[in-house]
C-alpha cells in the first residue's frame, strides 16, 4: 500500500483507486497509475521481501502484474493445514 503514495501523484485531480479482493486463492491488491512523481529509482526492495517470505512458507507464486494503467500484486493465502 505505501507504493501507492509513493509512486503516484494523488490530488483532486489525480484520484487513484485501491481494490482489495480475494479471487481463487489469492489475496488481489491493485490500483490504478497516476502520473508519476519524481521520486529515486525503484530497487523493488519491499516486493522483493514480500516475494522470498512468500517462497519460504509455502509453494505457491506471488503474481505482480505492473502495466501502463495498473498494478497488480496477487499474493497466496496460506491456510493453517
Amino acid at each position: 500500500m505505501e507504493n501507492v503514495f509513493k509512486h503516484n501523484i494523488i490530488s483532486g485531480h489525480h484520484k487513484i483507486n485501491v481494490s482489495i479482493a480475494v479471487d481463487d486463492d489469492y489475496i488481489v491488491i491493485s490500483n490504478n497509475k497516476s502520473e508519476n512523481k519524481k521520486t529515486e529509482a525503484s530497487h523493488n526492495v519491499g516486493l522483493k521481501n514480500i516475494i522470498s517470505r512468500y517462497e519460504f512458507i509455502c509453494d505457491k507464486k506471488c503474481i505482480i502484474d505492473n502495466t501502463s494503467k495498473t498494478f497488480t500484486v496477487k499474493l497466496p493465502l496460506i491456510s493453517e493445514n
